[in-house]
């Protein structure tokens, strides 16, 4: 089977890594797969089958039997050139245009009456396309279960094919010892479910209450300065290595997304044998299948709403990282991890596969 992945712009972020995860496995599986997408950011390497379009309609120049969409804006303008369209969701939209719009409410351009219609007539008019691009598609993949279940909500049935870790050999990495804590908190600030400036304002409050060392980890913008001055290290657009040496270097992965330790990185530092601080929203937590017994027993949780409240929960990261119950919490979380082993992921994407309709 011919498989293209399609992305209109690729950069360096968790759910490119994912695609070209996908794109990788399915050669080794025998079947023909190739990234296609318009633009690049060249400082960021490309190491599987790929090619670079100068239109949407060249798509079918690959001559695909699949084309697999990673980006909802482009179900519109790839429908017409492919012959099956499956869209790969690694994103709750829905619920991500919500935090993006409570977000843009609180700025003050929008605090008069005319203000907060022209946004709501903005949300709206965004809501609307976006059901709109939901439409097009033939197949919905899902990369965890509760985007699964957003997906459901909306009506629509979806296959769940499971991320996958691909940690490189450990070269005598180690944590040093505490104090200082070393934080690593990973996420772009621009993205509004991020939650990356509470986060920072829980650091900060840690920092009068416990030595720290924190690193910040952008897969999107670099922090702009006010909010550089909250970490002791703003990394950018980091090598997937290199992040994983960081891990397994550093002690707690704090992540205050709203929706949980969304995507990879959580699972990540969990496999690095990293305590886990991540957001409690029961509702969106994405591990819990993949524990078996040990639901909410591999993270501690803060209210992502709640500086104090986060801030609270880092400290006694720090203060007890060491002791028998935090040290039983990281077990878990490495067990957790296991879940997502390539041979489970592999099983999945040949379900998917199977599962396919015929080309219209």
């Amino acid at each position: 089977m011919r498989l293209v992945y399609f992305i209109s712009s690729f950069s360096l972020s968790g759910g490119t890594l994912v695609l070209m995860r996908h794109v990788r496995a399915l050669n080794e599986m025998g079947h023909e797969a190739v990234l296609a997408f318009l633009k690049q950011d060249d400082s960021y390497e490309i190491d599987v089958p790929a090619q670079k379009l100068e239109s949407v309609s060249a798509v079918r120049d690959l001559q695909p039997d699949v084309v697999v969409a990673c980006h909802y804006p482009d179900l519109p303008r790839l429908r017409p050139h492919v012959p099956l369209l499956v869209f790969l969701v690694q994103s709750r939209h829905v619920e991500e245009m919500g935090y993006y719009y409570e977000a843009e409410r609180s700025r003050a351009k929008y605090a008069w009456p005319l203000g907060r219609l022209v946004l709501g007539m903005r949300q709206s008019r965004d809501m609307a396309a976006l059901k709109k691009a939901y439409s097009l598609p033939d197949v919905f993949w899902s990369v965890s279960w509760n985007i699964e279940a957003s997906l459901k909500s909306m009506g629509h049935a979806s296959r769940m094919v499971r991320n996958v870790l691909n940690l490189p050999p450990r070269q005598g990495e180690s944590a040093p010892p505490i104090p200082p804590c070393r934080i690593v908190m990973v996420g772009s600030h621009a993205v509004p479910f991020k939650n990356i400036r509470l986060g920072l304002e829980a650091l900060k409050l840690l920092r009068q209450r416990t030595p720290v060392f924190i690193t910040h980890v952008s897969t999107g913008e670099p922090l702009p300065a006010d909010l550089a001055a909250y970490v002791d290290e703003s990394l950018h657009c980091l090598p997937h290595d290199a992040l994983i040496r960081l891990c397994r270097t550093s002690h707690i992965l704090f992540s205050p997304s709203l929706m949980e330790g969304f995507g990879l990185p959580a699972v990540e530092g969990m496999a690095c044998g990293m305590l886990c601080v991540l957001s409690d929203i029961p509702e969106y937590h994405m591990f819990h299948r993949g524990a078996g017994g040990k639901q909410g027993l591999y993270a501690l949780y803060g209210n992502p709403r709640d500086a104090e409240d986060m801030a609270r929960v880092l400290e006694m990261a720090c203060r007890e990282y060491a002791s028998p119950v935090m040290d039983s919490i990281r077990q878990n979380g490495v067990e957790v991890a296991a879940w997502y082993a390539e041979d489970g992921f592999k099983a999945d994407l040949a379900a998917a596969l199977e599962e396919l309709p015929a080309s219209k």
